[in-house]
Order: C-alpha cells, then sequence, then structure tokens
C-alpha cells in the first residue's frame, strides 16, 4: 500500500473490520442454525465459504510432541478430518477434501445442520451449543486475500447447566470474491475436550447433574431488547453497512470510529461491573454512565432446545413470556427517562458493589463479551450482538460454572455513543446452579447482569 493513499488505506481497514465480523458469524451461523434455517432466505453458515473451501482439524493431545504445522494441515495430512457432506460432493466424503466445487456451501452448511440444525445431534441430546472465537490475528492482509488465527471454545449446556466444552486453535484463509469476504482453507488444530468427551449423552451428563445436586439452589434469569436489523447475521451480503458503501471517504472514516467506539464501550461493560468498588466507588466511572436516557435492560430464560429461540423483537418492558418463561429484569422498565443511568448503577452496585451480593459470596465475577456483530448502522445509531460468559472466582478454585448470555443492544449516538436504547438478551445457562464443590462455597442467587 503506498504511503499517503488514504482511499486504500479506508478501504482496508473496512476489508478487516468485515473479516473479524465473519469470524464474529461463525458461531451465530452454527450455535443458531435451527433459527436461521427458518428465515426467508435462509442464512446458512455454509455460505460464509468459498466455493472449493476445505475444513480440516487434526487432534494434538499429547504435549510431548510438535503441534501440527498449519502449512502441513491439508486434505492429505495423516489424521487430518473433516465433517460429513452427505449428498453434495463429487465423490468427496468429508469437507476436508478438494474438489467440493459446485457443492461447496452446500456441503458446508450440511456439516453444520447435522450438528447444529434442526433434530440434528446436539438437539438429540439435549445440548446448546456456544462457540466462542476469540484472539484474532492477522498475519496477512492482501486486497483479495487474507489470512487469521484464532481461538475457538465450544462450550455446551444440558437443561441450563453449563459443561466444560472444546477448545481449538484455528487458521483461516479468506478470499474475497464479488465483494464479499469468505472462508477459503480453515486448518484446525484440536486440543482436547471435557471430561466426558466430545458431546457426552444426556444420561452421562445427568449423572453429573446429580453429583453436584447438593450445590444448586436452583432458577436463573438473565438480560436481552428488540430486533430492527438490517444486514442481521447473513453472510452472503457484505458486512460493510450500506450507508457506509454510499458516503464518502472522510464519513467512511468516521463511522468506522463509531463502530470501533461501540465495540470498546460493549467491552467496558464487564470492567465496571466486575470492577464497581474501584471504578465506580473511587474513579467515579459507573456502569450505568454506559446508558443513554430511557435505556433498559430486560431479559428471558432460554434453556429447552427442543423450544424455538427468542426473537429480539419479543423482549422488552411489558412483554408477555416467551415460552413460558417471563420478561423482565430489576431495570426493565421503559419509563426510566433521564434516571436510568441512576438506577442501573445502583442495580449493578447491589450486584457487586462493596457489601453487595458478589462481595457478600466471596465471589470475584468475570463478565467476557466476545463475537461482536454490528447488524445495523447509520450515521447516529448503532445495533450490535454478542456472546457473554460470565465466570465466578472463589479464594478456592473458579466456580468454572458460566452463565452464558446471549446479548443485543441498540446504541444511540450523540456527541458519545451511549449504549442501550435497549439490552435484551437470553440465558443459556449457568447463574444459581452454578456452585463450588471443592470449598461448598453456594451462591444465594443466580439471575443478574
Amino acid at each position: 500500500m503506498a504511503a499517503g493513499n488514504v482511499g486504500a488505506a479506508t478501504t482496508m481497514a473496512w476489508d478487516r473490520a468485515a473479516i473479524i465480523e465473519r469470524l464474529g458469524l461463525y458461531p451465530w451461523l452454527a450455535d443458531e442454525h435451527r433459527k436461521f434455517d427458518k428465515y426467508t432466505p435462509k442464512l446458512r453458515w455454509g455460505d460464509l465459504t468459498a466455493t472449493n473451501a476445505t475444513f480440516c482439524t487434526v487432534n494434538y493431545f499429547d504435549i510431548h510432541v510438535q503441534r501440527p504445522d498449519f502449512e502441513l494441515l491439508v486434505p492429505d495430512y495423516p489424521g487430518a478430518v473433516g465433517g460429513g457432506v452427505g449428498p453434495y460432493s463429487d465423490g468427496q466424503t468429508s469437507t476436508c477434501a478438494y474438489g467440493l466445487g459446485r457443492f461447496t456451501q452446500d456441503a458446508m452448511d450440511f456439516m453444520v445442520e447435522a450438528a447444529f440444525g434442526e433434530g440434528g445431534h446436539m438437539q438429540a441430546i439435549g445440548e446448546q451449543t456456544r462457540h466462542t472465537f476469540s484472539n484474532f490475528v492477522f498475519t496477512s492482509q492482501a486486497a483479495s486475500s487474507a489470512q487469521t488465527l484464532n481461538y475457538n471454545v465450544v462450550e455446551r449446556f444440558v437443561d441450563g447447566v453449563a459443561v466444560d466444552g472444546s477448545n481449538f486453535l484455528y487458521r483461516i484463509d479468506w478470499a474475497k470474491q464479488d465483494g464479499v469476504w469468505k472462508l477459503a482453507e480453515l486448518r484446525g488444530v484440536v486440543y482436547g475436550h471435557n471430561v466426558y468427551g466430545l458431546a457426552p449423552s444426556l444420561d452421562t451428563f445427568l449423572s453429573f447433574q446429580e453429583y453436584i445436586a447438593a450445590w444448586t439452589p436452583g432458577g436463573s434469569v438473565v438480560p436481552g431488547v428488540g430486533r430492527g436489523v438490517d444486514i442481521d447475521a447473513s453472510p452472503l451480503v457484505s458486512r460493510v453497512p450500506p450507508a457506509v458503501q454510499v458516503a464518502d471517504t472522510t464519513e467512511q472514516l468516521t463511522m468506522l470510529w463509531d463502530r470501533l467506539e461501540v465495540e470498546d464501550k460493549t467491552n467496558l461493560y464487564g470492567r465496571l461491573m466486575d470492577n464497581h468498588n474501584l471504578h465506580c466507588e473511587v474513579d467515579g466511572f459507573c456502569f450505568g454512565d454506559l446508558f443513554a436516557d430511557g435505556a433498559y435492560i430486560c431479559s428471558v430464560e432460554h434453556m429447552n432446545v427442543s423450544q424455538p429461540f427468542p426473537l429480539w423483537s419479543q423482549i422488552y418492558p411489558g412483554a408477555p413470556p416467551i415460552n413460558g418463561k417471563p420478561v423482565g429484569g430489576m431495570a426493565c422498565n421503559s419509563s426510566l427517562g433521564s434516571n436510568a443511568q441512576e438506577v442501573i448503577t445502583s442495580m449493578t452496585e447491589a450486584e457487586y458493589g462493596t457489601g453487595g451480593v458478589y462481595q457478600s459470596e466471596g465471589h470475584q465475577p468475570r463478565h467476557t463479551v466476545n463475537n461482536f456483530v454490528v447488524t445495523k448502522q447509520g450515521h447516529s445509531h448503532m445495533t450490535t450482538q454478542h456472546y457473554q460468559v460470565r465466570v465466578r472466582d472463589t479464594a478456592c478454585p473458579a466456580l468454572r460454572r458460566p452463565s452464558h448470555v446471549h446479548v443485543y443492544v441498540c446504541a444511540c449516538g450523540c456527541d458519545a455513543w451511549r449504549g442501550a436504547a435497549g439490552i435484551s438478551a437470553h440465558t443459556r445457562g449457568g447463574g444459581a446452579r452454578c456452585a463450588c464443590p471443592w470449598c461448598g462455597a453456594r451462591p444465594s442467587r443466580g439471575g443478574g447482569l
């Protein structure tokens, strides 16, 4: 890239942002395949991939030998495997094969549907998955190609209780086709699974659930709101919003920085809550100040994989129950007005502040926000969605019983981007079911932010 070429720099910056979002779309389109498969048109995981893409993984369980080199991890590498392709092939039997050609997208989506789709393996054994992508690194980037590295941690939930999952390292080669970035090659290293192995049966897990029953006080609810999307979670379109595509270079740069600011503020969510006694009580940086006047936070529980996913448009103050579960929360109130910041900060203080619930139980919470996706962006309005994992630590070993919250945020802009005309979410598990069997510590309540 020539020095001083602002246009090329802007294009490549947006290319990078688009690739990062596609990394975020991978979990959404896999974990919620049952929902997106009912859209018209369908939003398919397979459409993230380029024609003739390959998807290969290899196990790496013995740390006394060197990890397989990514350059060697191709379809004929010893031990390399892929997912099934069903009837979509020219003789290939898995996604770890060359020459899928015109069948590529159908074959890739078949692999994901068989695992995570309606009637797929995970639903059949009562498990809801959550893929968490993190630690993105670009090893190369050009005008029409790029290469990235990322971690992938897959958690699984049974009846709302988290099971430790699986861990992967991915290298992905990307190709820009017709203005849209596509996954051309995925080479993955499998580091291992939980003590029950990959996707344990419901019976196997229930025995574990009975074991921890003495430490599960019961029940949990967490946060989420409205839908109103533009490009949604679609892998079929460019992740550069239409408003950006028609803007001049100056406006494009402004909107790119707007996006980065909103992502930063989303990441502040956990820091300001987890460290309330430091930031709000000492520095004066309070969680509630992330929110706009009139903001609210509503949530609904979703733990039964046989039921449809809640829609964002169904989650709002005063909404009727969804799948028999109430929509609510301590700040699920549309009339907070200019008191929204104070109300939300007070609610946070009661949970995470000095003398709050978590401190009184000896717990240090850690909220992890990831898989950030922008579904709509204009000059002064933005809609985002992300995963959230909450882990609680005590003086004994980490509880390692994460609540997994799936959050959708509407951010309204003025001089500074401030969160949410509304936050909505549905929980994937954890909450009051958490416990620390090593030392007998028990949370007194679940739910919350």
